[in-house]
């Protein structure tokens, strides 16, 4: 895996974190 490959996979890995918590907060909030 090449250095580009890792920093592609940590966005991917850090957006689908974000997502979550989003999710996780409206389903809260509702």
């Amino acid at each position: 895996m090449t250095t580009t490959d890792k920093g592609t996979v940590t966005l991917v890995l850090e957006h689908i974190l974000v997502e979550a918590m989003f999710q996780t907060e409206t389903g809260i909030d509702n």
